[in-house]
């Protein structure tokens, strides 16, 4: 297991590391469901390493995939739909991600940090440039505190800022 998060109704996702699936498992029978993560979407790497999970003001469930970019999970169906460089996110490395207030996730990658708006499904990145102590962020190094500031760490500290200020 690589990441793990509980979402709102109480699920327990796991990430895991070079298989195929994420596993979701209910607290309250403890039946654990492996759920396919079809990683084969054009512009990525064939890699299913979980890293991240991420779940916005809408209760959409958002994956951050080692090589394979973002993916949105729709609970319904088990299905996703992917994003990768091709869609404009910096890096198919997706290392760490938060929510913030507006439903937007904030994606910490290896070539920056991108803010994705679900609603319009693009991006828009930050880097070194916009002020940020690295392009490289590590994975699993974010996390968000209770007045809605978000932290990421990467190799030359961490940067910390309101959504709503940027």
């Amino acid at each position: 297991v690589w990441a793990m998060y509980q979402d709102r109704p109480g699920f327990l996702w796991l990430g895991t590391f070079y298989l195929p699936y994420i596993v979701r498992v209910d607290p309250v029978t403890q039946n654990a469901v492996k759920i396919y993560a079809d990683a084969e979407h054009e512009g990525a790497l064939m890699n299913p390493s979980v890293r991240a999970f991420c779940e916005n003001i809408n209760d959409i469930l958002f994956l951050g995939i080692w090589s394979g970019g973002l993916g949105r999970f729709n609970r319904q169906t088990d299905s996703y739909t992917w994003f990768t460089e091709i869609d404009g996110l910096p890096s198919n490395y997706v290392k760490a991600m938060e929510s913030d207030a507006r439903g937007r996730i904030w994606v910490a990658t290896e070539k920056g940090l991108a803010r994705f708006d679900p609603k319009t499904e693009s991006f828009r990145t930050y880097t070194v440039e916009d002020g940020l102590q690295s392009n490289f962020f590590w994975s699993g190094s974010s996390c968000k505190g209770r007045d809605g500031k978000l932290y990421f760490g990467g190799t030359n500290g961490f940067n910390s800022f309101h959504p709503d200020s940027i």
